[in-house]
């Protein structure tokens, strides 16, 4: 039976999107380009151009998949509307890509069914290779995830105790997991601050992009974090636990799906695996080294007091004034000083992403403790990320959300800043209390 796919139209009501004509137009002689926006509807209707992302905008594919698939009556029950969207419109339609790693979703996906209509085939196209993509996506992470914890040479340091900190060392299992989850976001959310170095390493152009759009995604779709990181959970079992499950949910609310794909991001095909393997350990294990590293010093009884920009500051009391008493050291470009404080179990650390200055301190007697030798020894290994423990920590403190596990809220949504686990005091300021 010839199938003219009523089945991917609700009711069989289908979308407007007439087959156009791809040549300019001619006028008896008179040949004239088309108007611009014009000569872009006749690139994205051409089922063999190369895909480009305002197509999805231009085919109007935000309302054609919420309208025409959260609820179309051709769909088994159970079905997923992604997988009955495969079904009815791919060339593969046995394929499903509700879960990582899925073996038949992938390349191909998006050859359409003789059976579509024509008027419908450049929208099923652009949604059959974004369905492809997002799934690639989610499997490519989650298996980085796993070369990050085997492979990192930063987190493998780590686990030896390198500053040489007496109390426990280790980080709760399943905040380390989650922490391992994060670090393209994280690293998404460090580029939006204009804070691109990590350590003495800048980030790979294919991490910065994939990074900040990833982090965008998740922004504009809490609900798919909430499936990822549930507010009552101690943190995942597996790591692809939490890719599993944020899949999932795209896979299974269109709605969702779209405003995570919004603007086509994810249409063109992009290997993802080669993109994160160009991280070389430069940055997707910060998240968990920047957890790991605070989360120690807090057990080993250091804090951090705010102490203003150094206009406030010019005025206290040496030696632990601003820069000029002692010599300090310069980081990378943004990233500040760190200078000695009047006694070895403290140093002051003057952020150049704020201009804050802040004094980390040891509130413990440790053997031959030397606070600025530890705070270089974590910047010179990107143990954790400096801004992040200071201003991040600070600005974490002054909003009342110190204690939130790992910035991630009951509704999904996210703040990085709230990766520093150290403690933070505030002279003058009463700071409110997280409430869970």
């Amino acid at each position: 039976m010839k199938l003219y796919c009523s089945a991917l139209l609700l009711g069989g009501t289908l979308l407007s999107l007439p087959v156009r004509s791809h040549a300019y137009a001619v006028n008896q002689g008179n040949v004239h380009a088309l108007q611009p926006r014009q000569i872009e509807k006749e690139y994205c209707y051409d089922l063999n151009a190369p895909m480009r992302y305002d197509c999805w905008d231009i085919l109007q594919l935000d309302p054609y998949i919420q309208k025409h698939f959260n609820s179309t009556p051709a769909c088994q029950p159970a079905e997923s509307w992604s997988t009955c969207f495969i079904r009815l419109g791919s060339n593969h339609s046995d394929a499903a890509c509700n879960t990582i790693g899925s073996t038949n979703c992938g390349p191909g996906l998006d050859s359409l069914s003789p059976y579509l209509d024509p008027s419908i085939q450049p929208s099923v196209r652009y949604v059959l290779a974004t369905i492809e993509q997002v799934h690639s996506l989610f499997t490519e992470l989650a298996r980085s995830v796993k070369r990050v914890d085997a492979e990192d040479p930063v987190l493998a340091k780590l686990r030896t105790n390198p500053l040489n900190l007496t109390a426990e060392w280790d980080v709760p299992a399943g905040d380390y997991r989650t922490a391992l989850t994060l670090g393209v976001p994280y690293i998404g959310a460090q580029i939006g601050t204009g804070n691109v170095n990590i350590g003495k390493t800048l980030i790979p152009k294919p991490i910065f992009s994939l990074s900040l759009r990833f982090l965008a995604a998740l922004e504009r779709t809490p609900r798919v974090t909430d499936r990822m990181y549930p507010a009552d959970s101690l943190g995942p079992a597996d790591t692809n636990d939490v890719f599993d499950s944020g899949l999932q949910y795209l896979m299974s609310n269109a709605r969702a799906f779209t405003s995570f794909a919004q603007g086509g991001v994810w249409t063109i095909k992009e290997d993802f695996n080669k993109t994160l393997q160009a991280d070389n350990g430069a940055g997707l294990g910060l998240a968990a080294a920047t957890l790991y590293t605070t989360l120690a010093l807090r057990r080993n009884g250091f804090d951090v007091t705010f102490f203003g920009t150094p206009d406030e500051n010019l005025a206290r009391s040496a030696p632990d004034s601003p820069s000029g008493i002692y010599s300090c050291t310069s980081l990378a470009r943004n990233v500040g000083q760190i200078c000695p404080a009047a006694h070895a179990s403290s140093a002051r650390y003057f952020s150049g992403v704020s201009g804050n200055i802040f004094l980390f301190n040891s509130t413990v007697n440790l053997p031959n403790v030397n606070a600025e030798r530890i705070l270089l020894d974590i910047f010179d290994n990107s143990f954790a990320d400096i801004t992040t423990m200071f201003d991040g920590g600070y600005n974490c403190t002054i909003q009342g959300h110190a204690g939130a596990l790992l910035g991630i809220y009951s509704d999904g949504t996210m703040d990085f800043q709230c990766f520093s686990s150290l403690p933070f005091k505030v002279p003058g300021r009463t700071i409110p209390q997280y409430v869970t």
